[in-house]
C-alpha cells in the first residue's frame, strides 16, 4: 500500500530531509531518476522521441529540466519551453546544465524580460511532438492559473489530439489538496493529462472523483528517502492500494481444503424482473472461492436461478426468513425491490445476524428511507446515487468530498465499513481509509455492483469460516477484505476489457476473468499456487 499524504505534508517531509543536510538538488535528481524510470517502462524507447517540457518557475520546473537532461542522454529529441524565468536555485542549476548540453530551450529573450515573447511562445508549440511534458506547477499551487502560465496550459490541452500529455507529480491547475481546479471548474483551467507520474507519496487531491478527468493514469515513481520515510497521521491514516495487495489477503489453498473451509454464503437478491441481479452476485462469489452459495429467493424465480448459476443452492425465500440457512455471511440488496414485502423480510433477515452482512443497491435504498438497525459487522457499498440517497444530499456534494462523505455515512448508520463506488472507491473504516484506483469504463455497466459483493461476500465468507470463534478479535480484517475485493475486481474489469474493448466487455467476462488475474498476480509477485 502506499501511504496517502496531503501537499503540507509532503513539504513537511521535504523539509525535514533538508534539515538533516541532504542537499535538495540530490533529492531532486533523485525523484526525477523515478519519473524516467517510470516512463521508459510506461512508454517504452525513447530514442528519436520528440519531447516539449514546459517548465514552471519552481521546484516542478526544475523537476521538468533534469527530465530533459535525462531524455536527451537517452537520445529523446527533446525541447523546453520556459514561459518566465526559473527562481529556485535547483530549477537554475537544472537550466545551466541543459544550456550545456544544447538542448533547445524556448525562453525569454533577454535576463531583464518577464516572460518569453508571443512569436517565440507559438514556435514553441509549432512543432508535432510525439509527448509533451506538463511540469509546470506541483502541488504547492493553490490559486488559479493566470496569464502565460494559462495560455500554455490551454495550448498544452490542445495537442491532447496529436501527442500524449504527461503531467510530473499533478496536473498544473489542480488543487493537490481538494483535488478541484482552482478557480473552480468553469473558469479555471487545468491540464488533462493522459499520465501523471506521482514523486514519492500519492496526494490527497490526485486521489478525489473529480481529479480522475485530468491526471488520467496515475503513475507511482518512488524515491528515497521520501518514499521510504512514514507520516504519522493525527487522525485517520489513507492508504492507496497495490496490485500486490491483493496477494496478501488472498492466500493459497491447501491440499486438504474443502467447502466448509471455503465459507458458506446467503444471498438475499433478485426479484420478477432482477433475476440477474442475484446470478451475478452468486457467479462471482462462486468464482472467488465460496464453498457454498445459497440465494434465498421466491418460488418462481428459483428455476431460473439454478439454471443460471448449476453450482448455487436455492431456498424457497420465506422458509430462509424464517429459518436462515447455515452460512458465516449474509448479503442483501442486490434487486430485491424496494416495497414492503422487501422491507420486512430485511428486517427479519438483519434481525439475528451475528456474522459479517453485506447491504448493496436496493437494501441501501431501503435503509435510506426506513433506518433499519444494522449488525455490528455490516459493510454498506453505495455508490454515489445511493450514497447521496443515504445522506439525504445530491450527488454532487458526495463527488465533492467522497472520504467524507463515506465518514458521514458510517457515523449515522453504525457501520463497520462503507465502500462508496466510483471511478475511484474508498474503503472506509473508523480511522482507516483504502482507496482503490484499479477498474476501467469495462465495469460502466449494470451488474458490476453485484459481482463486486459477491467477491466480498467470497472472501469474507472464507476468512469468517476460517477464523470461527475468534473472527471478531481482530474487526480490521473485515474493511480489509472489502478492499481486496474492490481491487481484484477491478483488475478483472481492465483484464476483461483488454480482451473485449470498452463497450464489448460483459459483466460475466469480468467475472470469467477473477481466476486469471488471481494466477497472474502470483506469479508475478513471487507466490504462484502451491498443494501442500
Amino acid at each position: 500500500m502506499l501511504e496517502v499524504v496531503t501537499p503540507k505534508e509532503m513539504r513537511s517531509a521535504e523539509q525535514a530531509l533538508f534539515e538533516e543536510g541532504v542537499p535538495s538538488l540530490l533529492v531532486m535528481e533523485s525523484a526525477v531518476r523515478s519519473i524516467y524510470e517510470r516512463m521508459r517502462e510506461s512508454l517504452g524507447s525513447m530514442i528519436g522521441k520528440k519531447v516539449l517540457i514546459a517548465a514552471g518557475p519552481g521546484n516542478n520546473g526544475g523537476d521538468g529540466l533534469a527530465l530533459a537532461r535525462f531524455l536527451a542522454a537517452d537520445h529523446a529529441n527533446v525541447s523546453v519551453l520556459l514561459p518566465k524565468h526559473p527562481k529556485t536555485k535547483e530549477a537554475q542549476a537544472n537550466l545551466a546544465y541543459c544550456q550545456t548540453l544544447l538542448i533547445r530551450i524556448f525562453a525569454p529573450g533577454a535576463d531583464d524580460a518577464e516572460e518569453i515573447d508571443p512569436v517565440c511562445f507559438d514556435r514553441a508549440f509549432a512543432d508535432d511532438y510525439d509527448y509533451v511534458v506538463d511540469a509546470l506547477f506541483g502541488t504547492g499551487l493553490d490559486r488559479k492559473l493566470t496569464g502565460i502560465y494559462a495560455k500554455c496550459a490551454q495550448r498544452i490541452n490542445q495537442m491532447s489530439n496529436r501527442a500524449a500529455i504527461l503531467s510530473i507529480d499533478i496536473p498544473s491547475g489542480l488543487n493537490g489538496e481538494s483535488g478541484q481546479v482552482n478557480g473552480g471548474e468553469h473558469t479555471g483551467v487545468c491540464i488533462c493529462a493522459n499520465k501523471t507520474y506521482v514523486l514519492g507519496k500519492p496526494k490527497n487531491g490526485l486521489l478525489q472523483i473529480s481529479s480522475v478527468r485530468y491526471t488520467g493514469k496515475l503513475i507511482h515513481c518512488p524515491f528515497e528517502p521520501i518514499s521510504g520515510r512514514r507520516i504519522t497521521k493525527e487522525q485517520t491514516e489513507v492508504w492507496q492500494l497495490e496490485e500486490a495487495d491483493h496477494i496478501h489477503w488472498i492466500e493459497e489453498r491447501r491440499r486438504s481444503f474443502h467447502k466448509g473451509n471455503a465459507g458458506r454464503v446467503l444471498i438475499y437478491a433478485g426479484s420478477m424482473g432482477m433475476a440477474g441481479a442475484a446470478a451475478m452476485a452468486a457467479r462471482a462469489a462462486l468464482r472467488a472461492g465460496a464453498g457454498l452459495v445459497t440465494l434465498a429467493a421466491s418460488a418462481g424465480l428459483i428455476p431460473i436461478l439454478q439454471t443460471l448459476v448449476p453450482n448455487a443452492m436455492c431456498a424457497e425465500l420465506e422458509s430462509a426468513v424464517q429459518n436462515p440457512p447455515k452460512h458465516d455471511v449474509f448479503v442483501a440488496g442486490c434487486g430485491i425491490g424496494t416495497d414492503e414485502e422487501s422491507l420486512r423480510r430485511l428486517n427479519l433477515l438483519l434481525a439475528n445476524e451475528t456474522g459479517p452482512v453485506i447491504l448493496d443497491a436496493d437494501a441501501l435504498n431501503i435503509i435510506a428511507k426506513d433506518k433499519i438497525k444494522l449488525p455490528d459487522h455490516t459493510i454498506l457499498t453505495p455508490h454515489i446515487g445511493e450514497a447521496a440517497r443515504l445522506l439525504k444530499t445530491d450527488v454532487n456534494a458526495v463527488m465533492l468530498d467522497p472520504i467524507q462523505a463515506a465518514q458521514t455515512i458510517l457515523a449515522e448508520y453504525h457501520a463497520h465499513t462503507v465502500v462508496l463506488k466510483s471511478h475511484y472507491t474508498y474503503i472506509v473504516q473508523s480511522g482507516k481509509v483504502y482507496i482503490c484506483t484499479s477498474g476501467c469504463p469495462a465495469l460502466a455497466k449494470g451488474g458490476s455492483g453485484d459481482a463486486l459483493c459477491g467477491v466480498m461476500a467470497a472472501l469474507t465468507a472464507e476468512k469468517n469460516a476460517s477464523e470461527q470463534a475468534d473472527a471478531y478479535k481482530g474487526e480490521q480484517w473485515l474493511s480489509e477484505y472489502a478492499a481486496a475485493a474492490c481491487l481484484w475486481l477491478g483488475l478483472a474489469g481492465e483484464e476483461a476489457q483488454s480482451q473485449w474493448g470498452d463497450r464489448g466487455a460483459l459483466t460475466g467476462d469480468v467475472i470469467d476473468r477473477l481466476p486469471f488475474v488471481l494466477s497472474r498476480l502470483r506469479e508475478r509477485y513471487g507466490r504462484a499456487d502451491i498443494v501442500r
